[in-house]
């Protein structure tokens, strides 16, 4: 969002105390330090993983905050229930606001405009979880490594506009 020229970037989370929830609030004060962007606390609000609950926090953010550019949804079902708010507030994404998600569901990619958003490995975090309970239940889970990290991917769509050139140099 940044690279394309975004400055007042909302960011919604699910529940406050979601372990998710503040990893990826983490990952968006890194950002903002990193580029030495203010933190303003009324870009941030949270809810339930769900499209009703980000309906409503949508209609929050957008209530507090009309510089609002873009908005980073912690899941791709909260991306959906903003596209339903600024839809029915006749806003057009990107046109008028940028949106990205977290997950990369199967309808992120049905979407339209299709929704920018970070690719999980679900079946391979499925799978070492499987494996880790069981080693667990087998042997007690002595040594486990309890630090998983999972490579995500990027996946650029439609759903973000370019609001100016970006040059990293």
């Amino acid at each position: 969002l940044y690279e394309n020229g975004h400055r007042h970037i909302g960011f919604m989370g699910g529940k406050v105390d979601s372990y998710s929830t503040m990893r990826r609030f983490d990952g968006y004060l890194a950002a903002l330090d990193q580029l030495h962007m203010p933190y303003d606390p009324n870009l941030v609000v949270y809810g339930e993983y769900t499209i009703a609950d980000a309906r409503k926090e949508t209609i929050e953010l957008l209530s507090r905050n009309t510089k609002l550019t873009a908005i980073a949804c912690c899941n791709d079902l909260m991306a959906i229930g903003a596209f339903e708010i600024f839809e029915e507030k006749g806003m057009q994404v990107p046109e008028d606001i940028s949106v990205v998600g977290f997950d990369d569901i199967y309808m992120a990619r049905h979407l339209k405009p299709r929704l920018t958003t970070i690719k999980q490995p679900a079946y391979e975090m499925g799978r070492k979880s499987a494996d880790t309970l069981i080693d667990v239940i087998e042997g007690g889970g002595e040594g486990l490594d309890r630090n998983i990290v999972f490579k995500t991917e990027l996946k650029i769509r439609e759903s973000v506009k370019k609001l100016i050139n970006f040059d990293r140099s």
